[in-house]
């Protein structure tokens, strides 16, 4: 049995890969068994073969191996090899074809593969790429998907060390959420939200977290790890999960009696699964329920972390850059009831040429989701402030030949954005 850092299997075939005393070479193994390879008895119809000579520019390592629509993708760093197995010769020896080849698209790390119904996703130096079946031909056709934002996913990788990016850097797909997510040694994440059928993809990045592997359930729950810690991802789909805050059950110590307990300290209550944040040092009496009762300064309800977001729209100019515009009123499609803050810039006076804020904003106004509840309920004394998508016109006067939005906010509340609208009069061309 050969032992390698990659296998899988295809047409009834386990091959292994990745073996450091044959590095560019692949054990294909007997049919239909999982660990009859070279030199075991008969009946024995497995081979090994050294595919390094059949890359189109050469290679010298194996980056990964997956099945794809009954053929083995072979990955190196720059390029993929598509072999056909269950190809057998008059006498009987199995003798793979290599009908296809794919110039250019590499493989970032063994763990960067995800097959999405009828697509193969895989992560590259250059940023994510796709592989599916040409209809007409049956060969494997490849394009990237992250061109639009290639520039800056190409010097987020390229800025850490290779070896470290090879071995960490790992994809899973969301299903819930309809994403494909790429994370890197440092923390940061792209994610791109793709759905063929209802046609729309969309790129976007957050970071934060240095996640060490990640992976789906049955049922299409994400969880990620950190350390000797499992998280799990929201969603929507399931009840009492749609998460709005980073790690809401995250805990340093689990209640106990007679406990000396300091400021600052996660707690967590074994008999509701409630976090509470201990406010004052104090050793803990016979019950937490007791406790809490009596004390209600010592402890805080601990809602997890709250999550910053920003949100830039590209430079607008209302088809007509050349002519003036006076923007009279703004409204926002939400959901939720998280406080954010949509800022406007205009005629690029936004940044310098080292991407360093310089100029303020033309104006900035404060909103809250349109699920809030209002005065004397939600956040603050004296209500959550303007609802977004209120049916009454905010006014929001800004001139401008060309505009930019954005909208940031930190939360621990949930908010969904559905669209920004506004209404806007035509002036003369000269400022």
């Amino acid at each position: 049995m050969p032992i390698g850092k990659y296998g899988c299997s295809v047409s009834n075939y386990h091959v292994v890969a990745g073996i450091p005393s044959a590095p560019t070479s692949i054990y294909v193994s007997a049919l239909g068994t999982a660990g009859v390879f070279p030199g075991d008895p008969p009946p024995n119809d497995s081979i090994a073969i050294d595919v390094g000579a059949y890359a189109p520019d050469g290679a010298s390592d194996i980056f990964g191996i997956a099945g794809f629509r009954q053929k083995l993708l072979v990955f190196f760093r720059t390029q993929t090899l598509v072999i056909q197995l269950g190809v057998y010769n008059a006498t009987g020896v199995h003798t793979p074809q290599f009908p296809d080849a794919l110039p250019q698209f590499g493989l970032l790390g063994h763990r960067d593969v995800l097959l999405i119904e009828n697509d193969l996703l895989f992560a590259n130096f250059v940023g994510m790429a796709s592989a599916k079946r040409n209809l007409f031909s049956g060969l494997i056709d490849s394009a990237h998907l992250s061109d639009i934002i290639e520039p800056y996913i190409r010097g987020t990788i390229g800025s850490q060390d290779s070896t470290t990016v090879r071995l960490k850097s790992f994809m899973v797909h969301d299903q819930l959420n309809h994403d494909a997510i790429m994370f890197l040694p440092d923390g940061q994440a792209f994610v791109y939200s793709a759905n063929d059928k209802l046609r729309y993809s969309s790129w976007s990045t957050y970071s934060g977290v240095a996640w060490s592997s990640g992976c789906t359930s049955f049922l299409g729950r994400m969880f990620l790890s950190s350390g000797t810690r499992i998280y799990q991802s929201g969603n929507s789909s399931f009840a009492n999960e749609a998460f709005s805050a980073d790690k809401g059950s995250d805990h340093d110590f689990t209640w106990a009696p007679a406990t000396l307990f300091g400021p600052g300290s996660l707690v967590l209550d074994g008999l509701t699964g409630i976090v509470y944040t201990c406010n004052l040092v104090h050793i803990s009496g016979t019950l937490f329920a007791t406790d809490r009762l009596n004390n209600p300064a010592r402890w805080t309800v601990y809602g997890g972390l709250p999550i910053s977001f920003s949100l830039e729209l590209p430079w607008l100019d209302g088809r007509d850059p050349n002519q003036v515009k006076m923007l009279r009123n703004a409204r926002i499609m939400s959901n939720g009831s998280a406080e954010f803050t949509l800022t406007v810039y205009v005629d690029n006076l936004y940044k310098d040429e080292n991407g360093n804020v310089i100029y303020t904003p033309a104006l900035s106004m404060s909103f809250v989701g349109n699920d809030a509840r209002g005065e004397g309920v939600d956040i603050g004394p004296y209500g959550g402030g303007r609802r977004a998508n209120d049916p009454r016109l905010y006014g929001f006067p800004v001139k401008f030949k060309m505009v930019k939005f954005k909208i940031d906010g930190m939360s621990t509340r949930p908010l969904t954005l559905g669209g920004l609208s506004f209404l806007f009069s035509r002036g003369k061309y000269k400022r």
